[in-house]
C-alpha cells in the first residue's frame, strides 16, 4: 500500500502499490476501507483489559504481555499444544509479515492448529 498522509502526518488515503514484491498492488476491499478504521474516535489505541465489572482499563503493554504469556504457560502446562491456534482471516490473511510469524509462532509452542476462513476446512494442521 501506498500511503498518502496530511501536514499533521494524518492517513488520508490508500493506494494499491504495484511494485510490492508479494501483492503486486493487489488489494481486498476491506483494506481500501483501513482509512476510515484509522480515523475512527472509537479505535483502540492503547493496551486494555477487562476489569472484574467487564469494563476496559488501560494497562501497560509489558503488563498486557506478560499476563498473556503466563495464561499461554498455563494452558500449554495443562492441555497440548494444539489446544492453541491462530486464526487467520480478514485483514490478517495476506499480511506478508504476519503470515510468516503465524506458522513460526505455532511451531515454536508445537502446535498445528491454524484456523482460516479462507480455506475450505475449519482446521488446518501442519
Amino acid at each position: 500500500m501506498r500511503l498518502v498522509l496530511n501536514e499533521h502526518d494524518r492517513l488520508i488515503e490508500l493506494h494499491p502499490d504495484p511494485d510490492h514484491p508479494m501483492s503486486h498492488g493487489y488489494v481486498c476491499f476491506k483494506g481500501l476501507q483501513a482509512v476510515d478504521l484509522y480515523q475512527n474516535p472509537d479505535r483502540i489505541i492503547h493496551t486494555l483489559k477487562r476489569n472484574a465489572d467487564g469494563n476496559p482499563v488501560r494497562i501497560g503493554v509489558e503488563e498486557a504481555l506478560d499476563e498473556i504469556a503466563a495464561k499461554l504457560q498455563g494452558i500449554l502446562a495443562s492441555h497440548p499444544a494444539d489446544a492453541v491456534g491462530i486464526y487467520r482471516g480478514s485483514g490478517s490473511f495476506t499480511m506478508a509479515i504476519a503470515y510468516q510469524m503465524h506458522g513460526d509462532w505455532l511451531r515454536a509452542i508445537g502446535s498445528r492448529s491454524d484456523i482460516s476462513s479462507s480455506w475450505p476446512w475449519a482446521l488446518c494442521t501442519r
